[in-house]
């Protein structure tokens, strides 16, 4: 396997979490690579449950490697993205389809609602129809779940999350063969077309999405 260093930027709802462990469980276990996931305690200086500071990460990024690194795309910001480039890293993220992607953070609200009676949004989305929350998506601070980050054209690596995308990705990078693992954390959305076609989102809703700025700059990427 190639000694590297890993700088994952996990977007919200595209299989992020999927990615991580493959790489955790099945690229790195028992192999050297030191792992910085906050999330899931692999290291005594870990910190369960939250990402990684701003200042965490610039004292990571100085590990000579091999290591790999996890936060959230919200929590990595253009300074630190260049930190650890300047520092040999490769940043990487996987994205989907706006559009699918927000039914996703929609279908997954409700069902975390369902079984613990919280919604992870720290909204209503659970009392909402999907066209509500389009236009809550592309209105309040939910928009930034979905919108690329300012810093998106920083990340050394950009790619639509599907197993030959990441299968490319870890033979590029790590060398080694993928063989795909049970899917986790999957919510039930049947994607936008579905939603779409069952009248669940209205035309206008649809166009307004669409012609949304943030969305066109997707296809620089998808």
């Amino acid at each position: 396997m190639k000694k590297s260093k890993l700088a994952f930027v996990h977007f919200g709802k595209c299989a992020g979490s999927y990615v991580s462990r493959w790489l955790e469980t099945k690229a790195f276990y028992n192999s050297d690579y030191k792992i910085y996931n906050s999330w899931v305690k692999r290291l005594p200086e870990t910190y369960k449950g939250r990402d990684w500071t701003k200042e965490e990460l610039s004292e990571i990024s100085n590990d000579e490697g091999p290591a790999y690194v996890h936060n959230h795309h919200i929590a990595w910001s253009k300074s630190t993205i260049s930190e650890f480039n300047e520092k040999g890293w490769t940043t990487f993220t996987f994205i989907r389809k706006p559009e699918d992607l927000i039914c996703s953070l929609y279908c997954w609200s409700k069902q975390v609602h369902l079984e613990t009676g919280k919604n992870p949004l720290m909204v209503d989305s659970h009392e909402w129809d999907m066209d509500v929350f389009i236009h809550r998506c592309i209105d309040t601070a939910l928009r930034n779940l979905w919108v690329l980050p300012d810093y998106i054209n920083e990340v050394k690596d950009v790619r639509e999350f599907n197993h030959s995308n990441l299968q490319d990705f870890i033979r590029s990078e790590l060398g080694i063969g993928y063989t795909p693992i049970e899917k986790q954390n999957a919510s039930s959305n049947k994607g936008f077309r579905w939603f779409r076609e069952n009248d669940r989102i209205h035309e206008k809703t649809e166009e307004r999405l669409f012609n949304d700025p943030d969305f066109e700059k997707y296809s620089l990427f998808i």
